[in-house]
């Protein structure tokens, strides 16, 4: 008897099924601002539109925002720097992109005239004005803290592939907050059999840290591996546990002959609060997506009418090769195309 009645509860339930059409209402299309300054560089804007949750993207679809007007004040307001955007076909920056037209692209980095502007330990104000739209915001670049020394530690299951190390003395302030970023400027691909490199720089899991958890005035050691890059990034086929993310070394293929080694340009930031804020809740919230069981988050944003981060970093760069036996040490200058 008790047999025959789970079994009746059993075609019950399932006969109550129904399809449910969730309503959700289009919060409109919001500007979002993704602003970069750091010094020694060109202040960096991109400008796009947000869109609702489950919009198309076709060629109809136009993200990137043409004809704002951008101006980045000083703390006080007693110098500016008015951006423009920059000409994507001509210069070969991604679209949507504002600067200053009057740097020289060809000079050598640091950009020495802007190391008036853009100093370390000192704030800037964001205007953006787009139609009938003013969007401003805040930010400040701290003071950079170099990483003492990196290095490269092939897997043990996968020894074509692995990682970088890095060791780091925290100063022993309260308030750093530190970001990795990678971008590998080369890449041999197995899959097409031609060098491949990112075309934007890669937050990994872990990317930013604070002194609130525990490192404050510590020395200690740590690994970045390779992130995944965008969905509509140029990925090749990994030729390992796809669950494993790492460079990739120099060895010998039996198919394509000798496969180079992955060329990397590391950077190592101190950000300010609101810049660690906004990029601690994309890393979570990227991480949260694939758990139906997490709890929905908002981005965090220091953007007064729209959306994004105005961020001000204290960026040192490192240029590392995938080799082993290899302390990298000396910091790097990357040009223009390369900060992006």
């Amino acid at each position: 008897m008790k047999k025959i009645l789970i079994i009746s509860l059993v075609f019950i339930l399932f006969a109550c099924e129904k399809e449910i059409q969730l309503d959700i209402a289009n919060a409109g299309k919001k500007i979002v601002v993704q602003a970069m300054i750091q010094e020694g560089y060109p202040p960096i804007v991109q400008l796009t539109w947000s869109d609702s949750y489950f919009a198309n993207f076709d060629s109809n679809n136009v993200m990137f925002i043409s004809g704002a007007e951008i101006i980045i004040y000083n703390q006080d307001r007693t110098d500016s720097v008015i951006l423009a955007e920059i000409d994507a076909l001509i210069q070969g920056f991604p679209p949507g992109i504002y600067a200053d037209l009057n740097i020289n692209f060809n000079a050598n980095p640091p950009f020495s005239s802007f190391h008036d502007f853009c100093n370390e330990g000192s704030s800037y104000h964001l205007k953006v004005i787009f139609e009938n739209d003013t969007l401003t915001a805040t930010t400040s670049i701290p003071n950079a803290t170099p990483l003492d020394s990196i290095w490269f530690v092939p897997d043990d299951r996968f020894p074509e592939y692995g990682d970088f190390y890095a060791y780091y003395n925290d100063p022993d302030t309260m308030g750093n907050n530190v970001m990795f970023e990678h971008k590998r400027v080369s890449h041999f691909s197995l899959a097409e059999e031609k060098d491949i490199p990112d075309f934007m720089f890669i937050k990994a899991y872990g990317a930013v840290r604070n002194d609130f958890e525990g490192l404050n005035g510590m020395g200690f050691e740590t690994f970045f591996e390779r992130g995944e890059g965008p969905k509509f990034n140029h990925e090749d086929i990994n030729f390992k546990d796809p669950n494993l993310h790492n460079f990739q070394m120099a060895y010998t293929n039996d198919t394509v002959g000798e496969v180079f080694a992955d060329v990397v340009i590391l950077r190592f930031s101190q950000l300010d609060k609101a810049s660690f804020e906004f990029w601690r809740s994309v890393i979570a919230q990227d991480l949260m997506n694939s758990n139906p069981f997490a709890e929905p988050m908002n981005l965090k944003s220091n953007i007064n009418g729209g959306l994004g981060i105005f961020e001000g970093k204290a960026a040192v760069y490192y240029k590392l090769i995938a080799k082993e036996d290899t302390t990298f040490t000396q910091r790097y200058y990357p040009d223009i195309f390369e900060i992006l």
